[in-house]
């Protein structure tokens, strides 16, 4: 450099160990003169801290620059992606869990997820549609099986209050017979006849009884009830059924049950749709036995245990398996939606449970367990 110029920069340790930019250049002022530099160093350090600070200021200005283009991306994408995504899944979520009614409140966005989520609300109102219109029809065909077997039921019914009707209009006659012009009947006769009559009237309120039990509409009503007495009825209603096929119903209850808690109406109508197949399923084989059973399964404070239980031809193990299978029937003349009924009504009630055993050749026991409830939680209900 100092051959070319005679002046320029240079890098350099210093006698006192610092690293130090130098300046040179030549003094002397003639050719033939000896050659006189002079040079002048600064510390490396010096000469750099402006360019070292400049260089500082302009990193923590880019950091700060990508650090806001960050936040900005976040909040974008935020509002335009992130909470689109997020109503979407929570909504998707809520469906999956039942929920019939959830949405994801996108419904004016025109954003490709807006028209995401408008797809997956309009899919949700068609569900929810069509569950609605299932409910609804699955309410309609246990109002028509309901209606079809109480209409079965009528003249059955009709035929038993007939047998009490009779009875109290021969008491009469024999009261009329025996009363001579201006004279009052004994008081034996009185008493006789008024026992009769008591007796009349408590049989047909029974009947009545359980066939308006049966025919409440199906609104589900739990309340402390007694099995056996439910039991009773539907031996009461079934009555001239059975004896007109030959068929014997008898009542296994022991005193002081203690009581469950479910639907009466409900619980009515399947043990008289039990009732009615045990009778029915007697029918070709020339009578049989029905009994109606109902004790605690295990001693005191175990679940009530109701069975009905037929000596019919029994069930092949083929059919046990889809019994509880809508519209399945071995029946000509069945529509295969007793059973299934059955048991969706049975899931109603708090606690229950429904099970078959049937061997053939042997009969069908048809057996639906139950909660019992103490005293405590009767007294509650009570005043509920």
């Amino acid at each position: 450099m100092l051959e070319k110029r005679g002046e320029g920069t240079a890098t350099g340790v210093g006698l006192d160990g610092v690293p130090r930019l130098y300046g040179l250049t030549r003094l002397s002022a003639t050719p033939d003169a000896s050659e006189v530099y002079l040079a002048v160093g600064i510390p490396r350090s010096v000469a750099l801290a402006g360019s070292n600070r400049a260089l500082v200021r302009n990193l923590v200005l880019l950091g700060l620059v990508a650090v806001g283009a960050l936040v900005a991306a976040r909040v974008v994408a935020e509002r335009l992606v992130l909470r689109r995504t997020e109503a979407l899944t929570a909504a998707t979520k809520r469906l999956a869990g039942g929920d019939l009614g959830a949405r994801t409140g996108l419904a004016g966005d025109d954003s490709e997820l807006g028209h995401l989520a408008r797809s997956f609300d309009e899919m949700a109102e068609a569900v929810e549609q069509r569950a609605a219109e299932r409910a609804r029809a699955a309410a309609e065909l246990v109002r028509s099986e309901r209606m079809a077997a109480l209409g079965r039921l009528a003249a059955g019914v009709a035929h038993e209050l007939r047998n009490p009707l009779s009875v109290i209009a021969g008491r009469i006659e024999i009261l009329k017979h025996q009363m001579a012009p201006g004279q009052a009947p004994t008081f034996a006769v009185l008493t006789r006849s008024l026992a009769q009559f008591e007796e009349a009237a408590e049989r047909m309120r029974r009947i009545m009884e359980g066939l308006s039990t049966y025919s409440k509409p199906a609104k589900p009503d739990p309340t402390p009830l007694d099995l056996g007495e439910l039991l009773r009825a539907t031996s009461e209603v079934l009555a001239y059924e059975a004896r007109k096929h030959q068929v014997s119903i008898s009542v296994q209850v022991p005193p002081m049950l203690p009581q469950v808690v479910g639907d009466r109406s409900a619980l009515m109508q399947v043990f008289v749709n039990l009732a009615t197949n045990a009778v029915q399923a007697m029918v070709e084989t020339a009578g049989g036995q029905v009994t109606l059973k109902a004790y605690e399964s295990d001693g005191s404070g175990s679940p009530i245990v109701a069975e009905v239980t037929d000596t019919g031809p029994g069930i092949a193990p083929d059919a046990l398996a889809q019994i509880w299978v809508p519209f399945y029937t071995t029946k000509a003349e069945g529509t295969g939606i007793g059973l299934s009924i059955v048991r969706s009504l049975v899931e109603q009630q708090p606690g229950a449970a429904i099970t078959v055993e049937s061997r053939q050749g042997a009969g069908t026991t048809f057996r639906l367990t139950m909660s019992a409830i103490g005293a405590d939680v009767l007294a509650r209900s009570s005043a509920s």
